[in-house]
């Protein structure tokens, strides 16, 4: 199940921008961590100017029903290829953890050409989801997610945000807060350009 973006929101790394695509989701997850499976799995696809693609992902766990997916709870595709257009406006940013660090490496689409042209950005924390709904996810996608695959000598790196030290620019700099600090990724983010009359 695939939710197309509209070109607003852009995410830096290592400097270079990339522009949210799409989100889609996998029941269950396709990454695991320590061997565990979670019981949903969000993709947010970017990509830069040269068309290389950087996913974030991010753990479901059973819990507190998600309020960013009650948006769509109730308009959920009936089918494949059913398509469902919404004017709720939502920030995808409101799916990264408040908190905690992330791992990544480099990867390939988990579908067809299996192209590896990815950086992947794997959330450390899952957030919550309610179990009514990962049945009604799971319903509609059953099992859609491609076992893990060998590591071939390739390296994890791990970042904990407990050693994140935020600067004001470079790659510390402001577009990378939001990775550590969740909330710095909100709707109602200071400071702001203020516009009106000015008194003298």
């Amino acid at each position: 199940m695939q939710f197309n973006y509209e070109a607003s929101s852009t995410m830096d790394l290592n400097g270079v921008d990339y522009n949210l695509l799409q989100f889609h989701f996998h029941t269950g997850s396709e990454h695991t961590i320590n061997g565990t499976q979670y019981p949903m799995e969000v993709h947010l696809v970017h990509q830069n100017d040269a068309g290389e693609l950087a996913v974030v992902g991010i753990m479901f766990e059973e819990g507190n029903e998600n309020a960013f997916l009650k948006n769509f709870s109730d308009n959920l595709p009936a089918a494949k290829d059913d398509n469902y257009s919404s004017t709720t406006k939502v920030n995808a940013g409101d799916l990264i953890p408040s908190t905690g660090g992330y791992f990544t490496y480099s990867g390939s689409l988990t579908t067809p050409p299996c192209s590896e042209i990815v950086t992947w950005i794997v959330m450390k924390n899952p957030i919550q989801i309610s179990a009514s709904q990962i049945e009604n996810f799971h319903t509609i996608m059953h099992d859609n997610f491609r076992p893990t695959q060998p590591l071939n000598g390739r390296v994890i790196d791990d970042y904990d945000c407990s050693d994140f030290h935020w600067e004001y620019e470079g790659e510390d700099g402001p577009e990378a807060w939001a990775t550590c600090f969740g909330d710095c990724g909100g709707d109602s983010q200071s400071p702001i350009d203020i516009k009106g009359s000015v008194v003298d």
